[in-house]
């Protein structure tokens, strides 16, 4: 059988650059080079290289984080250029990576939401909007980016402005959230017309950290994942429904 030749897209220009080259070097040493002709492009330098080799390509393994990888828009120029990828297309990227609109999506399909505001950066009487709607704590969070980039869970009215500003470094728009404590786990979903629930995961970050921020998604041995959740059953159901 013929090799598929593979684009292997890994980089980019995000908040999330250097996870995504080390993620795409795992991705490299895994893949078999007895089956795949393996191209190696870094969105942020090789788009026209990409664009000038697409006929050559036979599939695109985006391993990209954040903007410009996880938000449809390197989905979009795949579609345009003909080239199959894996994931999700352009419309579930880019709503995936927006807090706001998934937000209300998940309400609009009746999903319990914790209660939350929207507010822009420059907002003169943000703190007192949030004081009023919210109360403290509450979770701070930029529009968009991933890895908990730019996200601050604030304790009271006196860090609120540091993370508020924080988080519109990255976004004109601010979701902030009443923050609920409670175990984390994280599920994923394998499909489409049949979705399969994944065994749950629950996250349990190191003692350093007040959440499971950037470093603790990704420093080795920073936080104990299980799995599956020590979740009870009618629960677990729950979670993965």
């Amino acid at each position: 059988m013929d090799k598929l030749t593979v684009a292997l897209l890994s980089g980019g220009r995000s908040a999330e650059r250097e996870v995504s080259l080390k993620s795409g070097e795992q991705v490299y040493q895994a893949l078999a080079k007895d089956k795949y002709h393996i191209r190696r492009y870094d969105p942020r330098d090789d788009l026209a290289r990409l664009m000038a080799e697409a006929e050559e390509i036979d599939v695109a393994l985006i391993i990209l984080h954040g903007r410009y990888g996880e938000d449809g828009t390197i989905q979009g120029l795949l579609e345009l250029l003909d080239i199959p990828y894996h994931g999700s297309g352009v419309l579930g990227s880019a709503i995936g990576i927006n807090k706001i609109q998934s937000k209300r999506l998940y309400e609009y399909a009746g999903l319990p939401v914790s209660p939350y505001l929207i507010l822009d950066r420059s907002d003169p009487d943000a703190q007192n909007k949030v004081r009023d709607a919210l109360g403290f704590p509450v979770v701070v969070k930029p529009e968009h980016e991933g890895s908990s980039i730019g996200l601050s869970i604030v304790e009271d009215a006196g860090h609120f402005q540091a993370a508020l500003d924080l988080a519109g470094q990255y976004d004109r728009l601010v979701l902030l959230e009443k923050y609920i404590a409670g175990t984390e786990i994280t599920g994923a979903v394998l499909g489409n017309l049949n979705p399969e629930p994944l065994p749950l995961v629950e996250i349990i970050p190191g003692d350093k950290y007040d959440f499971f921020d950037y470093e603790a998604k990704y420093k080795p041995g920073a936080t104990e994942e299980i799995c599956p959740a020590r979740l009870n059953e009618e629960l677990t159901k729950k979670a993965q429904d």
